[in-house]
Order: C-alpha cells, then sequence, then structure tokens
C-alpha cells in the first residue's frame, strides 16, 4: 500500500532483523515525487531507525542525513541568535544582581526543575522522581516561562530577560506566585511538581530568585552519544539546531557553556546527574537525588526495570565513528 504513515508507524514499532518488505516498500515509495516534504524526511528518518535496528550503520546514516539534510534546507537555524540571547541572558542575571535577590521570590512553591539537552536522561530521572509519593510529573510545562514573561511584560513592559534589570524584589514574588497558581490550575491536588521544559537552562537564574526552595536537576551525557542520539532523533519539532552536525556541535557546547556559569555562580542550587553513572549505580544516584530534593527516602524510587541497560545507550556513537568523525572531533576539542 502507499500509506506513507502506515509504513512510518510500522517501522518505528517493529524491531526490524533485516532488509525486510516494509523498508523496501518505504524505499519505493520514496521514488514518488508527489511525496511532501514531511513524508519524505519522516520516510527517510523511518529508514535510517530500521537500518540502525539491525546494525546496517553505514545505510542508517545515509537516509538519517537526508532526511536532516532536507530539514535543515528547509528550517535553517540562527546560531549567531542563539550566542547572542546567551550572552544577554549571563549579562543580565550577574553575581551582584543573584547575591541582591537571594532572599526575594516566593518560597512557598516547591517545584524541581529538571534541565539538559535532548536524550541526555530528563524523562529517565523524571519517571524515577515521579514514583515518590510526594512527586507528581508535569512534562514538558511552559508555566513558569509564561508567568515570568507575562508578569515582566506587565510590570516592566519588557519581556525576558531584558526585563529583569528593572525589576524588585516584589515582581519576583509576583512570578512564583503567579507560577504555583498555573501549576494548581493542572495539578490540584500535587504536592511537588517535575518540569522538564527543554529550554529551561535559560531560566536558572530567574526561577532562583522567584523561586528560592526549587529544586533544578541538570542532567548531562557523554557528548558523543548525546548528540548522535539528537542527530538520529529527528524531532518533528523544536531542535532545528540538531540536523547539521556543525550547528548541533555548535549548540552543545553553547548550552554546556550556559549550564557551567550557572553552576559557578549558583552551586548550591543545580544537583548534576551523569547519566552513565545514573543507570550503572542507580541505587546510590537515585539516594543523592532524593537528598538533593529534601525528600524522605522511599523503596518505590527502587523499581528501576525501565530504565535502559548500559550496553543500550552507553558508547552507541562508536557505531557512527566513521561517519560523524569531524562532530564527535571537534566536540573533544
Amino acid at each position: 500500500p502507499e500509506n506513507v504513515n502506515t509504513h512510518i508507524n510500522l517501522a518505528r514499532l517493529i524491531q526490524h532483523e533485516n532488509y525486510d518488505k516494509i523498508m523496501q516498500s518505504m524505499e519505493v515509495l520514496l521514488e514518488n515525487q508527489d511525496l511532501l516534504d514531511e513524508e519524505r524526511i519522516t520516510l527517510y528518518t523511518s529508514l535510517g531507525k530500521s537500518f540502525n535496528d539491525f546494525c546496517d550503520y553505514e545505510m542508517a546514516y545515509k537516509y538519517t542525513s537526508k532526511g536532516n539534510d532536507l530539514r535543515k534546507c528547509l528550517s535553517p537555524y540562527d546560531i549567531n541568535g542563539r550566542k547572542s540571547d546567551i550572552r544577554e541572558i549571563l549579562d543580565v542575571f550577574t553575581n551582584t544582581r543573584l547575591n541582591q535577590y537571594q532572599d526575594s521570590g516566593y518560597p512557598d512553591c516547591k517545584s524541581v526543575f529538571i534541565t539538559g539537552m535532548p536524550r541526555s536522561g530528563k524523562t529517565v530521572v523524571e519517571n524515577i522522581l515521579a514514583l515518590h509519593p510526594l512527586i507528581t510529573a508535569g512534562g514538558e510545562s511552559a508555566d513558569f516561562t509564561h508567568a515570568c514573561n507575562g508578569t515582566l511584560k506587565e510590570e516592566t513592559r519588557a519581556t525576558y530577560p531584558e526585563g529583569v534589570r528593572d525589576a524588585d524584589s516584589e515582581l519576583f514574588k509576583a512570578v512564583g506566585i503567579e507560577y504555583e497558581r498555573r501549576l494548581k490550575e493542572r495539578f490540584r491536588k500535587a504536592t511537588i511538581i517535575t518540569n522538564t521544559l527543554p529550554f529551561t537552562s535559560d531560566y536558572i537564574g530567574m526561577i532562583r530568585m522567584c523561586l528560592p526552595d526549587a529544586k533544578v536537576i541538570l542532567c548531562r551525557r557523554n557528548a558523543r552519544d548525546n548528540c548522535l542520539e539528537m542527530f538520529r532523533k529527528s524531532f518533528t519539532r523544536g531542535h532545528l539546531y540538531s540536523f547539521d552536525p556543525d550547528v548541533l556541535r555548535e549548540y552543545f557546547l553553547l548550552q554546556t557553556d550556559i549550564m557551567n556559569q550557572w553552576l559557578k555562580r549558583l552551586p548550591e542550587f543545580i544537583h548534576v546527574v551523569q547519566f552513565e553513572e545514573f543507570i550503572q549505580n542507580p541505587k546510590d544516584e537515585i539516594r543523592a537525588l532524593l537528598e538533593f530534593c529534601d525528600l524522605p527516602w522511599n523503596d518505590a524510587c527502587l523499581d528501576i526495570a525501565s530504565l535502559p541497560s548500559p550496553e543500550q545507550v552507553v558508547g552507541v556513537w562508536r557505531n557512527y565513528e566513521e561517519y560523524l568523525k569531524p562532530l564527535f572531533d571537534k566536540l573533544d576539542s
């Protein structure tokens, strides 16, 4: 059948053991000149995943790259704009400002923000935390960014981060109160709610000044494995930096730099989870995580059957070293 979505869904559901009829049909579909760009991209991506299933990494890379090349032509990413954004954020949240408002904000709202690059283990950490009876998984929520920008615009007539320059303790408290109001609309009975919004890294300083009792968890993963997984993922929305290896490298290093700055400026506010250590030594890592979140130990958090095995996720970059060597070498440098 010529239904593209049917083939795509099958490719995602099946663990392919060889070059089967589904894959052959997808390659035939790619010969159709009337395919929409999105259909073509998704077929390329699905074939990349399928060849990866049975370790044909050359073909997997070939198709994944074709999909990513088409995507980056349709939606180029402005890496220079990202550099400018980060400079502005760090210029606003100086040590002086952070120290000046260290006692500000709304302390009654306890929330856990889990940040890090995509595919760095954020969902794994959130799922483990959500096993605790006092934690509710909030997923990728924009509640804080909306509370922040809405309050800043109303009070200073500027948005984030520029509006922070004219903000005071009352405004930071107002942001915290608005954030809690938004949470309670969605989670009426929850005690502590997690948030895994990808761009939380831009708001760490603001979170500290608005929600002093919040917790921030930074998930990190081996740079090569992390960038490979993002390159192979072919995100359907957002993360436009991930389709070009050169841009992906620059973006990854920019994110590393901004988080290193937050760690220097707010060392007690952020707990780092190294993905490889978390899955190899889960009990100790989970205990440290709960202690950081001021949560009592609960045996339910040791239900780790869903954790991937180290063999599945550690060192997978080696399978693609021949094809992505320039990306990997530049990450190291």
